[in-house]
This record gives C-alpha cells, sequence and structure tokens, in this order.
C-alpha cells in the first residue's frame, strides 16, 4: 500500500532504517528496501538513534547544512534537485560534491615513470570537476551554494569522508535502476552510503533512458 501511494501522490517519502546494533544495523528495514527499490520519488532514510527511542523522544529532522553528492550532471540528478529544493524550503546551507578517483599511478605510487602522467591525469579531472561544479551551482536558485571536491579511491568513500569534513547532517545521492534488473538493488555507491552514513541520506532516483522514453 505505501508503495502504492508513493508512486502515485508523494512528493517524499520519509522512513526509518533500522537503529540498532550488530546485524541489524547492517540493513535497511524491510518496508524501507521496498520503497526504496522500488519507487522513483525521492526517499529521505532516518537511521532512529537508540537512546533517543528508549526514551520515547521524537526527533525532530531539520537539516542545516545538505551534502549533495553529484556526478556533475543537473539534468537527469533528481538527489540534486532535491537537495536544493529542501535547501530553500529550510534556509539550510547546500554544498556541492564531486568525488573524483586518483588515477592508477597514484594509486600505486611505486611506479616512478608514470608519476608525471598521473599528475596531469589528476589536474584535469580536478579542473573538470570543479567547472561542472560551478555550472551545476549556477542553474540552481540556492542562495548559499558552496563546492567540494573530494579525492578518494571510491566514490562512497569520499562522500562519507565528505560528510563528517563539513559537518553536513544530511547527505543526498542519487541511484541509477534498470527495469531490465527489475530495480533490484540500489546502485553500489548509493547502496554504501545509505548503510554507512551517520546523518540521514536522500536517495534521489536518477531517470534511466529506458524511464525517460516510457
Amino acid at each position: 500500500e505505501l508503495i502504492d501511494r508513493a508512486r502515485s501522490d508523494m512528493d517524499l517519502a520519509v522512513l526509518a532504517t533500522h537503529g540498532r546494533g550488530g546485524l541489524e544495523r547492517a540493513w535497511l528495514g524491510s518496508v524501507a528496501d521496498a520503497v526504496v527499490r522500488h519507487v522513483r520519488l525521492p526517499v529521505l532514510l532516518v537511521r532512529p538513534e537508540d537512546d533517543r527511542r528508549e526514551a520515547g523522544e521524537a526527533e525532530e529532522i531539520v537539516p542545516r547544512h545538505i551534502l549533495a553528492a553529484t556526478g556533475g550532471s543537473a539534468a537527469g540528478d533528481a538527489s540534486v534537485r532535491e537537495a536544493a529544493r529542501l535547501a530553500r524550503l529550510m534556509d539550510a546551507r547546500l554544498t556541492l560534491l564531486r568525488v573524483v578517483s586518483f588515477p592508477a599511478g597514484l594509486a600505486s605510487p611505486y611506479i616512478p615513470h608514470a608519476a608525471e602522467m598521473d599528475r596531469e591525469v589528476a589536474e584535469s579531472r580536478e579542473e573538470e570537476a570543479r567547472q561542472a561544479l560551478a555550472t551545476l551551482a549556477g542553474e540552481l536558485e540556492v542562495p548559499a551554494v558552496e563546492t567540494k571536491i573530494e579525492w578518494a579511491y571510491h566514490p562512497a568513500r569520499g562522500i562519507l569522508e565528505a560528510v563528517e569534513e563539513v559537518g553536513a547532517d544530511l547527505v543526498a545521492v542519487g541511484t541509477h535502476r534498470s527495469s531490465r534488473v527489475a530495480r533490484a538493488v540500489l546502485g553500489s555507491v548509493a547502496d554504501k552510503v545509505v548503510r554507512a552514513s551517520p546523518v540521514p541520506v536522500l536517495v534521489g532516483h536518477v531517470r534511466t533512458e529506458e524511464e525517460s522514453a516510457a
């Protein structure tokens, strides 16, 4: 029933994930997992704090600093658009993040002949990311937009490290899901962020070519 409603008349679904320790903390609740996998609208996932839940206290979600991870394109990035909308509604700061991967040689510094080439590749990637972020920031109607480039071996690790570095209290990620695989799982980056993030995660569904043509 919740999935049917989410497909019809909702703009945003807010769901709680498991909040206790052990294996339970490593997995989404079955309802939250099903909603994230099967609906196209943004889903805000919140992990209840054990002490607040046991004390019977309600936890108010009022983000003051939103971190939105992006691949650099505004066209299909639903998570960035939703993050910008929340930032406007709640008068929150918005930081756009681009995670840039290390060149192969930088990941393996014991190859001296590749050092110069790797440096050039790194500089090119950073400049490309900087320009993409500047363009995207200019397209969003948010008063306070900042940009950040994070170097990392894996995008999810870069996103999680950036959350801590900027002090964000909400992180937005996008995910591609194809009908050919029946939306069976989240994209690997979004999945890792959802399971490890210390703050609520806004998951935006990035439309695939199949869905856009439908």
